[in-house]
């Protein structure tokens, strides 16, 4: 399966690229870094492989790639209205795909949107997986 798509998450649409092989396959959503640096225009240069056991579903969220519209209301662009339109998703994708929690991916910025949706919501995700992870910038370590 692929396709591009438009929801409405949190009455905004917002695209996703959902690739897979099986709808019965596990499901993983991949949080982009920025966080206004899409990375769905990338999804062909490495995730292929993973595309063959499970379905890949790439959001870009509301400000960045196919999602962003000029004149986005700056209240829009928060981390909570980030997390909820996280949980909005993951519950759609949970309905659509039949399974009880998703793999959550962060690259980047998306890494440190990923911990507080898993704190936060744990009941929604089987795993989480922080790729390139913010860990601690703004506590004197940059630059060393």
């Amino acid at each position: 399966m692929a396709s591009l798509e438009r929801l409405s998450l949190g009455g905004v649409p917002q695209s996703v690229l959902v690739r897979g092989r099986s709808e019965r396959d596990p499901v993983v959503l991949f949080l982009h870094g920025g966080p206004g640096m899409p990375a769905m225009y990338l999804a062909h240069a490495w995730q292929r492989p993973l595309e063959e056991d499970f379905v890949v579903v790439h959001w870009d969220r509301l400000g960045a790639g196919k999602s962003y519209f000029e004149g986005i209301p700056e209240r829009y662009l928060s981390v909570r209205r980030f997390l909820d339109d996280t949980y909005e998703l993951v519950n759609i994708l949970r309905g659509r795909f039949q399974v009880d929690r998703v793999i959550l991916v962060g690259h980047s910025w998306g890494s440190y949107l990923g911990m507080l949706a898993v704190r936060e919501r744990p009941e929604l995700f089987s795993a989480f997986v922080g790729v390139g992870q913010v860990t601690g910038a703004g506590r004197g370590d940059v630059g060393r």
